[in-house]
């Protein structure tokens, strides 16, 4: 059976804290050179996004949208909402992404929720409930998939704290049997969602949040099916005609919110530390805000040996629970950056070693994930490539991510990495 690799969650050049360069048409042009099949536009329901959408893409027989400059690449029109919570306070909301069948759903779907109440910045937030908002946008796109999104991030998720409103019921009421899919987020993995009984069922998928080009796939989904709308939304809802085959993770200790912290005050604690110091900053006292281990920890019901976690060519999976293998990994550019102790992101070098890289007719997935060793180290720069080999074999450290602040990886010692720059001023 055939399997196509999607990036769902993906936000456009016209929200909030995302650059200019996240066109539809670089968008496809990087999806291309990441590896991927599917991606989602984002912010299909703001004008210009659309308008984007109605000039640059076009339908096509699988119910997707098809690229015109890169016909090998399909668009699906997607978005994140924000609801009140169903049982919250005034204020509090939740996150979800929505997946639409196609152009005419889109617009018909836009005219009916009218103007979000902080367009056009930040996630359209509307002023109903996330179960109102799910009942309306089902009740008029009967083939739209619903995916609660970051679902441990600490603020506008699924179980953000306090825990008198966590969960599907406390979040959609009336709606939550009709969620199947939620998205683990950039600072949890499957392995830690395992531990929560609630989630048994689910389907659980990873996308890439991605607010710039270079984030895009740097985490994503795999599918097993026929290539299309249909096959899509049952894998996603665990129905016939598709299943999710495994999800691509990126190493949840790099994201923003793993660990307890403040920024401010740049404090950052474990869930041990915390549970044994306070979680009150040490500093200006204000309260730590609680990083997505930590919560996973809270709601586990499940010991984590009860799992019979084993990993067999990278992949992870649990011997005793019918759940979907994944695997670590980390974006080749933040590998790139990391290998030559290159601190800016937006860095020239690292774009030049980047191309230089996928200039072999390469994408950065298969280079990521599938290249033998052997072909790897032949192709690609030797300090590069034994990076990589590093990643994949699990051999390196991260300092964790807490409060906003993402996480730090480190591949090699110091000596070696000053040998690295001078490869690089040699060359």
């Amino acid at each position: 059976m055939a399997r196509f690799k999607a990036d769902l969650h993906v936000h456009s050049r016209s929200a909030r804290g995302v650059i200019r360069e996240m066109s539809l048409l670089e968008m496809a042009v990087w999806s291309s050179a990441k590896g991927l099949d599917l991606i989602g536009t984002g912010d299909c329901l703001h004008p210009e996004r659309q308008q984007e959408i109605d000039k640059f893409l076009g339908r096509d027989e699988s119910g997707f949208l098809r690229s015109l400059k890169h016909p090998q690449l399909r668009f699906v029109p997607t978005t994140e909402v924000a609801g009140f919570l169903s049982q919250g306070k005034s204020g509090t909301r939740v996150h979800f992404l929505v997946v639409l069948p196609g152009w005419c759903d889109l617009r018909k779907l836009a005219d009916s929720l009218g103007r979000p109440e902080n367009f056009p910045q930040g996630v359209p937030g509307y002023p109903k409930s996330a179960e109102e908002l799910a009942n309306q946008i089902c009740g008029l796109v009967p083939d739209s998939i619903i995916i609660p999104t970051h679902i441990f991030h600490p603020e506008n998720s699924l179980f953000s704290p306090p825990a008198d409103h966590a969960g599907l019921e406390g979040c959609f009421g009336r709606m939550a049997g009709e969620i199947r899919a939620l998205e683990t987020g950039l600072s949890a993995d499957p392995g830690g969602c395992w531990r929560v009984k609630s989630l048994d069922g689910k389907t659980l998928v990873s996308f890439s949040d991605a607010r710039c080009l270079r984030e895009l796939a740097r985490e994503f989904s795999i599918w097993e099916g026929e290539f299309s709308y249909p096959s899509l939304r049952a894998a996603l809802l665990g129905q016939k005609g598709g299943s999710v085959f495994a999800t691509v993770e990126y190493c949840s200790e790099m994201g923003h919110f793993f660990f307890n912290g403040h920024r401010e005050c740049k404090i950052m604690k474990s869930p041990v530390e915390a549970k044994l110091e306070g979680n009150r900053c040490p500093v200006c006292r204000e309260w730590l805000s609680v990083g997505t281990l930590q919560r996973i920890l809270q709601l586990a019901d499940r010991p984590a040996e009860e799992l019979g976690l084993v990993q067999e060519c990278g992949w992870i999976q649990s011997r005793r629970l019918p759940c979907v293998p994944y695997r670590k990994m980390l974006p080749l550019w933040e590998i790139i950056a990391a290998t030559y102790g290159i601190k800016g992101q937006e860095s020239q070098t690292i774009g030049k070693i980047y191309q230089q890289a996928l200039g072999q007719g390469l994408t950065e997935i298969s280079i990521l994930l599938d290249l033998e060793e052997s072909d790897l180290r032949s192709l690609i720069p030797a300090p590069l490539a034994e990076a990589i080999q590093r990643v994949r074999e699990n051999r390196y450290r991260i300092q964790p991510g807490f409060d906003g602040v993402r996480g730090k990886l480190i591949l090699f010692d110091d000596q070696e990495m000053e040998q690295f720059r001078q490869m690089i001023l040699f060359d």
